[in-house]
């Protein structure tokens, strides 16, 4: 399928704007969303298998032991959150490659792109869990400034991919690429959590509905990790766009000379 022109690359020079990185995220992802989706449910597929485990857990059939229901949530809780942190990350780290390829008007698989991603895996890995000790430390003292640092730590993971450096220089890298646009970085920010949001409230009250009671749990976490992977899938191509478009902007590089790794 042809790429429409919304997909194609920012040009050199142009102004990093939230709306072009939008704009141009949704008809990449749009453009190959079953790819983008497959490679979604593949890489976060642990996390649904830990959520299945978590409801027969919750619901074996057999009265728990006093404290033991307590207790079980509270591992499943934090196991979910690591989870979901080093599996998202690695999710990022496979739609870059196939993010660029659109930009540049090529065609590519999924395992080309789960190749490139799970090469990084071990680094991108360390960067989120860096992000999220700082992110979690700035929070503690405020919620602006846990805002400020996020936003200045978003294109990290596509730093660690795409210029293949390590924790911390792929952390410093991001601060300096977002420096001056971090209220840009949180619109961008803002409009993918309102999507993923409604989207889950919307699913969350539909199943409510439709499948009430614990019998039919299984099939209501399945149905929300359809949308978690999808949504997860559409965040890697926002950050993605973002990387390439603050390169664009304060480097004045093309798309081509980005995605020289890849070659």
């Amino acid at each position: 399928m042809a790429d429409s022109p919304a997909a194609a690359a920012m040009p050199a020079g142009a102004q990093f704007g939230v709306g072009a990185v939008l704009g141009r995220a949704f008809s990449i992802y749009g453009s190959r969303f079953g790819v983008f989706l497959l490679l979604g449910l593949v890489t976060l597929s642990p996390l649904l298998l830990f959520g299945l485990y978590g409801i027969f857990v919750r619901y074996p059939g057999l009265p728990a032991a006093p404290g033991a229901f307590g207790a079980m949530q509270w591992l499943t809780a934090l196991g979910t959150i690591l989870l979901s942190m080093i599996f998202n990350v690695i999710c990022q780290a496979t739609i870059l490659f196939g993010t660029f390829q659109v930009m540049l008007g090529r065609g590519f698989s999924f395992g080309e792109s789960m190749g490139v991603g799970l090469r990084r895996a071990l680094p991108v890995i360390g960067v989120s869990i860096v992000a999220a000790i700082c992110w979690s430390l700035a929070s503690v003292l405020l919620i602006v400034p846990g805002i400020i640092v996020f936003c200045m730590l978003y294109v990290a993971v596509p730093a660690c991919v795409i210029e293949r450096a390590g924790v911390f220089a792929s952390l410093d890298r991001s601060s300096k690429l977002t420096k001056g646009y971090r209220w840009k970085i949180f619109a961008i920010v803002l409009v993918f959590y309102v999507i993923s949001g409604v989207g889950s409230g919307l699913i969350g009250v539909a199943l409510r509905h439709v499948l009430p009671g614990s019998n039919l749990a299984v099939l209501s976490e399945i149905i929300s990790f359809l949308w978690q992977a999808a949504a997860t899938a559409l965040g890697a191509v926002f950050a993605a766009v973002a990387y390439h478009d603050l390169r664009v902007a304060k480097e004045g590089v093309d798309t081509e000379k980005i995605a020289e790794v890849f070659a």
